[in-house]
């Protein structure tokens, strides 16, 4: 992808390498949770984004900036670019990532302490998650799933937090099983941090209700 980028930059393809960088930040997001790497180069993507008006590649990139942002628990910042994203949005046709915004205010509200609020945006969003069919909308279903689990918990409903947690671990074995190398499943399933604490959540829980 380093490669990438330094071709787009040395042809002058702006928004090749915005893209490249998106992607470069994502990776280190998801896999090692260095968000601090990540922010800084999505930041730069998302400059040149909006320097070459392309609205499809400025949806995807305030979306992974407002996550990265949110692994640094910069959660003021992290809001205004959900809420950016979501504006681009409603002017336009292009809803990939709507739900993961959605769910990202919905943290939002949490951190705000309103608890209520934020317990009707994840219901919204986790039922839309099923009517989507985990596809167009969704770009991180693990993490929507784990949003809905951490903010029924909140809330105090252990049963849809419960129920949160199966359809999470569900959409994840399913979609591992697509993966027909068995060197990728693993990866797939051990290497991406959200699917590391999905699995471990539902192993614990699994335990705590044995044990009950």
């Amino acid at each position: 992808i380093k490669s990438a980028r330094n071709l787009h930059r040395i042809i002058e393809d702006g928004q090749g390498e915005a893209a490249d960088l998106q992607t470069l930040g994502a990776i280190y997001a998801l896999q090692s949770s260095d968000y601090v790497t990540a922010r800084d180069y999505i930041g730069q993507a998302l400059e040149l984004a909006q320097y070459s008006k392309n609205k499809v590649l400025e949806v995807d990139t305030w979306l992974e900036f407002g996550l990265a942002l949110e692994g640094l628990q910069d959660y003021e910042k992290a809001c205004n670019a959900f809420e950016q994203m979501r504006a681009i949005q409603k002017k336009t046709k292009y809803q990939r990532g709507s739900l993961d915004a959605e769910a990202g205010l919905a943290r939002c509200l949490v951190q705000e302490g309103k608890l209520p609020e934020a317990q009707q945006k994840i219901e919204i969003v986790f039922n839309q998650l099923a009517l989507a069919n985990e596809a167009w909308p969704v770009k991180y279903p693990a993490h929507l799933y784990l949003s809905a689990h951490h903010i029924f918990s909140q809330v105090g409903d252990p049963q849809k937090a419960t129920n949160a947690l199966d359809r999470g671990h569900t959409w994840l074995q399913r979609r591992s099983e697509k993966i027909n190398d068995l060197e990728w499943r693993a990866s797939f399933l051990e290497n991406i941090a959200d699917h590391q604490k999905l699995t471990k959540l539902v192993t614990h829980h699994a335990k705590a209700t044995t044990a009950n």
